[in-house]
């Protein structure tokens, strides 16, 4: 890792933000079903808890497989190499 590497675009940290952003949201929702919880809504917040994590979860997992996809080092790239061998 350098720093060249950086300005060049060769390292992707956008996997690595929103696994954070991922750990944040996870905590919202938890606490905020949470509170919803400690009222009248008591099914509501254990649905919440179930249902808004799991849906939190495939947001930002589908926002990491976009990311992955453009990965220069990634399947993609091994079949486009392969691709291209095969051809020649």
């Amino acid at each position: 890792m350098t720093i060249g590497g950086s300005f060049s675009f060769q390292l992707m940290i956008s996997s690595k933000l929103i696994l954070i952003i991922y750990a944040f949201g996870a905590v919202g929702v938890t606490v905020s079903s949470l509170v919803l919880m400690s009222g009248r809504f008591l099914w509501e917040g254990i649905i919440g808890i179930i249902v808004g994590n799991l849906v939190w979860k495939l947001v930002c997992e589908t926002a990491i497989i976009y990311f992955r996809i453009s990965d220069p080092s990634g399947q993609l790239a091994m079949i486009h190499q392969e691709l291209k061998r095969s051809v020649k």
